[in-house]
Formats: C-alpha cells, sequence, structure tokens
C-alpha cells in the first residue's frame, strides 16, 4: 500500500520496548536490561526508508517474531508491535484471528519472509475513517426498530394499513394528514380533509332493500329483482337453483312493477355483475335481500357504487 503526500510514522527502537513492556507486563527499564537492541535498533533504522505500510507492518512482524528479541512471547509483541504502526499510520487492520495466528507463526518460524507477508498483509489494510465520516456513516445506518403494519385513523379511528401509505424513507412515521386521506380513499366516510360524508356515515353492518318478486320457473325457483341505490339488480336463478346470476338493468319504470314480472327479471341479458350463492340472498319478511353480504359475495365488484340507500 503506497503512502502518498507524507512518510510513515515509523517505530523506534523505544517503541517497540514500551509494546513489549505492554504484552510481558514488566518495567521498560528491567526490559532493555535483558533484549537484544541490536535487532531492535536494526528493525528501527530500516522502518524510515520503507514507503510502504504493508511493507513496513511486515518488516516489524517479521524481525520481532523470528529476531526473538525479548526471548519470550516475541510473536505476541511482533503482533502488537504490527498493530500500533498500522494504528500511527491511519489505518486498521481487518485480519481474523486464524489469519493472524498462522502469519504470526509462519514468519517467527522463517517460513514466510518479508515479501510475502506484505504481500498477506496488504488486501487488510484499509485507510481509518476520519470522526466526521463515522458519525455520518453511523447517522445514516438504518435502525432495527419495529415498524407498525397499521395506524389509527386521525378522523374516524378505522386502521389503516401501512402498504396504502407512500412514505420516504421507508421506516418513516405518516403523518395525520397521509392518515387521513388514505383512510378517505379506502372507505369514503370522511374526505381526504377528515370532513365526513353524510351520505356515507353512520351505515348499518347489514344493509337492506328491497326486492320485487317475479313468478317461478320450470323448476319452482323465483327470481327477484332488488332495488338498490346503483340501480335495479336482477338475480336470476342459475344451474340448479344453488346460485344466483346478478344482472344490470340500465331503467326501471313503474308498468315494470305490474303484471309479469319475468320480463323485468330477464331484462339486461349479457351484462352480467357475478353469480352469487343462494344461501347469500337471503330475503326477510319483508321482502327485502340482505345487499351487504351480496356484494360481499360479489368477486371484483364495487360495493360501494351499489350500496342501497
Amino acid at each position: 500500500m503506497r503512502r502518498r503526500g507524507r512518510p510513515l510514522v515509523a517505530l523506534d527502537q523505544a517503541d517497540l520496548v514500551l509494546v513489549a513492556a505492554e504484552v510481558l507486563a514488566e518495567d521498560p527499564d528491567d526490559l532493555v536490561a535483558t533484549a537484544d537492541v541490536a535487532v531492535l535498533c536494526g528493525i528501527a533504522s530500516r522502518l524510515p526508508t520503507i514507503p510502504d505500510l504493508a511493507r513496513a507492518t511486515a518488516e516489524v512482524l517479521v524481525g520481532v517474531a523470528a529476531g526473538r528479541p525479548f526471548g519470550r512471547d516475541d510473536a505476541a509483541v511482533a503482533w502488537l508491535a504490527a498493530v500500533v504502526l498500522v494504528e500511527r499510520n491511519g489505518h486498521t487492520i481487518e485480519v481474523d484471528d486464524d489469519q493472524w495466528v498462522a502469519l504470526v507463526r509462519d514468519a517467527a518460524d522463517g517460513t514466510r519472509a518479508e515479501r510475502e507477508v506484505a504481500d498477506a498483509l496488504a488486501p487488510a489494510l484499509h485507510r481509518r475513517r476520519s470522526r466526521v465520516r463515522r458519525m455520518l456513516a453511523a447517522a445514516c445506518e438504518p435502525r432495527a426498530c419495529p415498524v407498525p403494519s397499521t395506524y389509527p385513523c386521525p378522523t374516524c379511528g378505522a386502521d389503516v394499513d401501512r402498504s396504502a401509505i407512500w412514505l420516504f424513507p421507508v421506516c418513516a412515521v405518516p403523518t395525520a394528514a397521509e392518515l387521513t386521506a388514505a383512510c378517505a380513499r379506502r372507505r369514503g366516510s370522511h374526505d381526504r380533509h377528515g370532513t365526513p360524508r353524510p351520505d356515507r356515515a353512520g351505515r348499518r353492518a347489514t344493509r337492506w332493500c328491497p326486492v320485487v318478486l317475479s313468478e317461478p320457473d320450470d323448476a319452482g325457483i323465483a327470481g327477484f329483482v332488488a332495488l338498490t341505490d346503483g340501480g335495479p339488480r336482477a338475480f336470476r336463478p342459475a344451474l340448479d337453483g344453488t346460485a344466483y346470476d346478478v344482472v344490470a338493468i340500465d331503467e326501471l319504470t313503474p308498468s315494470d312493477l305490474v303484471g309479469s314480472r319475468s320480463r323485468l327479471r330477464d331484462r339486461g341479458r349479457g351484462r352480467l355483475i357475478g353469480r352469487v350463492p343462494a344461501a347469500v340472498c337471503r330475503l326477510d319478511g319483508a321482502s327485502r335481500v340482505d345487499w351487504l353480504r351480496v356484494t360481499d359475495a360479489l368477486d371484483a365488484l364495487d360495493a360501494e357504487s351499489l350500496v342501497p340507500a
């Protein structure tokens, strides 16, 4: 790794003694008396002539591990001295423990020369980020916090699914205005500003609408016409009477409600809305059909436009 602009900050023999004192837990003055100072001076004198950080780190690692200037635990001293040199020059070294152990052992045994150790260290050396860069990286790092899937609408209290709102960033919390607008699109009980809509507020859970019965067919099954606020809807018996075909009727006149109603039931042929089970078309004693159950049973049907008044 080539250093540009300024030379390497090297280690001298005093630095190496201080590193060894830290590893061996001894007084530096006592350590100097027993250390091979010639080996330490040789390492310290060669470092200023090496412009490459990987090569300088290899020089320290191999020189201390193989030269054994302290007589014991020299491999540990070599490892710590190499780390100190890398840190002093504004870099970090990212090598796992097994790689470090193998590298230091090979250096101590003499099976790897400085050039081979430098080649192994070069990809692991990375420039240390400044304090400002570290703060920016921490601020931009996504937080692993749970995100609710639904939020209550501020106007009506109904649950609004998070997927119905476009949010940026994706971890943002929706505002009250966004929740109100999303609820207005989904339910329509109020507008996007939270103003209630009188025509849609206060609907009962079961919505009934009147029906006009027609004469039974050959199988004895009678169809009927539901008078919804979206227009009349004819229910024609299908199959063996287990289902009804729901057909839209464009117009309804008073004369259609008297006399034979088979023609009324058959109008709108070809404009099929959907097919619902006969059990869904439940009539009460006042000849009304539970329209909410019918609309729920129709696939891909805009139920809001067909709810009776």
